[in-house]
């Protein structure tokens, strides 16, 4: 699979950055069979909660900060996940970890880190997951 989006499209339209992802992978597959296929979705727990962080979190100290949602979930990695090293042909590189690679309960400990982090240095007040 080259590209996945998971959400909901608003007044049946998809994100502007989605579109132009699907514009792009469209011209670079221009010339190849390509399957799209659209279906109904059933989030589970660890997507809940990436979900969660990207639309509350993320879009909170966004706002309060001015800076873009990616930037900030950049920074927020990189100040609670750190890197990882991964060797390509010889050479090591630093390579920030993924949200994606998270456990439930490492999700739950990265959402308390922010939380904490966003008051105390902030004073941006970020509710706590609920559980479904």
């Amino acid at each position: 699979m080259i590209y996945e989006w998971i959400g909901k499209p608003t007044g049946g339209h998809l994100p502007d950055n989605v579109r132009t992802q699907i514009k792009f992978l469209l011209i670079d597959n221009k010339d190849r069979m390509i399957k799209l296929s659209i279906e109904e979705h059933s989030p589970n727990k660890k997507e809940s909660l990436q979900r969660f962080y990207r639309g509350f979190y993320v879009k909170e100290i966004s706002d309060h900060t001015g800076y873009s949602t990616f930037d900030v979930h950049n920074l927020l990695k990189k100040m609670f996940l750190g890197y990882n090293l991964v060797n390509v042909a010889g050479e090591t590189f630093k390579v920030l970890k993924s949200t994606k690679d998270l456990k439930v309960n490492e999700w739950h400990k990265y959402l308390l880190e922010i939380r904490v982090w966003a008051g105390e240095e902030h004073q941006i007040e970020l509710p706590a997951y609920a559980e479904d």
